[in-house]
């Protein structure tokens, strides 16, 4: 037996996927920053995985800025294809 689904809306696929993958960006970026702030973080932690952190938190940055340019673009396309 083979299920179907179909989402409810042009789109509708594409921005959860997309929502979900800007939301674990989000998430992982806060993640690094709660590191950082948890008490005697920086003295148990070896400089190679702070670099390795603060590496990951910069390339994050661009990361959920092309996610959400992308998520916006999508909006936009989805909100012109329903009003035609």
């Amino acid at each position: 037996m083979s299920i179907t689904w179909h989402p409810p809306h042009p789109g509708f696929a594409w921005r959860t996927f997309r929502g979900n993958v800007l939301g674990a960006a989000e998430a992982r970026k806060q993640a690094i920053t709660d590191l950082y702030c948890s008490p005697g973080f920086f003295e148990r932690t070896g400089k190679e995985e702070v670099a390795a952190l603060e590496a990951e938190q910069a390339a994050l940055g661009p990361r959920i800025d092309a996610l959400m340019a992308e998520w916006e673009a999508l909006e936009q396309e989805i909100e012109a294809a329903q009003g035609e």
